[in-house]
């Protein structure tokens, strides 16, 4: 199943569009020292983001959101909303899909007593 990179990344997001950020912010001259690609957003992806939002001349708050996508992709073209991130989904009992937040899903597509 793949998913559109997530509106908002900050402090305490996780999985694999953090880990493609960190990757892309690794290999540019924005990643700061210490910057470890592990798919969790801590102080040096914030750090790290923070870079890149001095050079697009963006507001300095470390969260990767639309202001600084719409710079990136302003100044290089690169545009993170087209880049599908794969995502392990799964519905459980209750009809609650996992991983990211949860979503409910209708009866209609997951009956009462399916998994």
């Amino acid at each position: 199943m793949f998913k559109l990179f997530p509106d908002y990344l900050n402090v305490g997001s996780t999985g694999p569009a953090v880990t493609f950020l960190q990757q892309c912010l690794a290999m540019s001259s924005y990643g700061a020292p210490g910057l470890v690609v592990d798919g969790v957003y801590g102080p040096m992806t914030v750090e790290s983001v923070k870079a890149l939002q001095a050079a697009l001349q963006v507001d300095l708050d470390g969260n990767f959101g639309p202001a600084t996508r719409t710079a990136l992709k302003e100044a290089d073209g690169f545009d993170f909303n087209a880049v599908p991130v794969p995502v392990t989904c799964y519905v459980s009992a209750d009809g609650m899909t996992g991983f990211h937040p949860p979503v409910p899903v209708p009866k209609d597509v997951v009956p009462d007593g399916t998994h």
